[in-house]
């Protein structure tokens, strides 16, 4: 665990020929919120309380499992017809005991309602949380910040000191960290 979130789930990226996608089929979770976040493609939410939504890159999606839903992923039947990508995440949140139980809900956000700054070489987008004077509009249970970050080359961002657990996914490139020893390179 890294403060409330115990799982990443880093996918794709994915290039799929005509007729192929992505196919997670119906599953249970339970206890937990689960926040996907696109890089590129598409895939559709579909669950047991009867909402279906298309998740694009830029939009977060932030599912509530509480007392417990149901839900699957997949590629939209018209992107499906031809050849597509995917690539995104999926982060999973330990509910705190006082809202493991409460009812699933689930939550979309669309690209514009997402807060965003470009600045000196940073691309910032706030998933979750209130860093840097933004505020997200997703509703979490504890407190966490969650954000894209890209970076152009030599750009600079201070991971801000306000959660003692912070952690850094590098999903492409290089990052140097400062005070500490070396280069930090996403494995291949």
């Amino acid at each position: 665990m890294i403060g409330p979130f115990i799982l990443f789930d880093h996918f794709g990226p994915a290039i799929f020929d005509a007729g192929h996608g992505f196919d997670m089929g119906p599953h249970p979770h339970i206890g937990v919120a689960a926040v996907t976040y696109l890089i590129d493609g598409e895939i559709v939410h579909r669950d047991n309380l009867g909402k279906v939504q298309t998740i694009r890159p830029g939009e977060v999606y932030w599912m509530t499992a509480g007392s417990g839903i149901v839900h699957s992923e997949r590629t939209p039947p018209e992107v499906r017809a031809s050849a597509s990508n995917l690539f995104g995440a999926q982060a999973w949140i330990a509910l705190p005991s006082r809202y493991e139980e409460i009812a699933a809900d689930v939550a979309h956000f669309g690209a514009p309602e997402i807060q965003r700054i470009c600045a000196d070489g940073v691309e910032f987008a706030l998933i979750a949380g209130a860093p840097d004077g933004l505020v997200s509009p997703v509703r979490t249970f504890s407190d966490m910040v969650y954000a894209e970050i890209v970076l152009t080359s030599g750009a600079r961002y201070q991971v801000k000191p306000e959660h003692r657990e912070r952690a850094i996914y590098i999903v492409a490139g290089e990052v140097g960290i400062v005070g500490q020893l070396g280069t930090f390179m996403r494995p291949n």
